[in-house]
């Protein structure tokens, strides 16, 4: 049984709090951009941030990453009320995790062992 904690300090939790960080700032200076770069910075959130919580399922710690992910969707960067990519980048993350194929009776976000031969 794993602890309702494991995996909160593992490299891949970590990268994907720092990616629901970086979405966060990512139009701190959007007067200051153009809209090029305006795309650019959408199109670097919506890879990183799935990408991000499929490396996170893929250690084993799927439901960590759910946990990121929920709490990123009840609290919103302030862009997202101006931009619809939000929601979306998030349902693509949590796809991202769900993708993940777990066996039959293992765990959900814990990959199984192999035993060796």
């Amino acid at each position: 049984m794993t602890s309702a904690t494991e995996g909160w300090e593992s490299r891949e939790i970590v990268e994907l709090r720092r990616e629901i960080e970086s979405a966060w700032g990512a139009f701190d200076d959007i007067e200051l951009m153009t809209w090029d770069h305006r795309v650019l910075v959408v199109r670097g959130v919506m890879g990183a941030l799935p990408d991000a919580a499929n490396a996170a399922a893929r250690a084993g710690y799927g439901a960590a990453a759910l946990s990121l992910l929920r709490d990123a969707q009840a609290f919103p960067p302030p862009w997202a009320s101006i931009c619809t990519k939000w929601d979306l980048v998030l349902e693509h993350a949590r796809e991202a995790v769900e993708c993940v194929a777990w066996p039959d009776g293992a765990p959900f976000g814990v990959l199984p062992t192999v035993a060796a031969r």
